[in-house]
């Protein structure tokens, strides 16, 4: 019985650390501008497979575009009204 216990305890101690690593790994990356020049922080590298993050950036570009296509008068030409 108390093998197990310490066991689970020396387990969720790890669980627990890993966490705090790519918490501190993200905050690491926000402090030093990281998300200006990314879209996703390099915790998510750990996390997710290359495939998921293929489809997260595919969504998060997409999703920009969508914007940037919404604020574009007709034409696609900018406004040179002169004021």
């Amino acid at each position: 019985m108390m093998l197990k216990t310490m066991k689970y305890i020396k387990e969720m101690i790890k669980k627990l650390y890993w966490k705090w690593k790519l918490w501190h790994m993200d905050y690491q990356w926000r402090q030093r501008a990281g998300d200006l020049y990314s879209l996703i922080p390099p915790s998510y590298y750990y996390i997710y497979t290359p495939e998921e993050i293929k489809k997260m950036k595919r969504k998060m570009v997409d999703s920009i575009r969508a914007i940037l296509e919404e604020e574009e008068p007709a034409g696609g030409q900018k406004d040179t009204e002169k004021v």
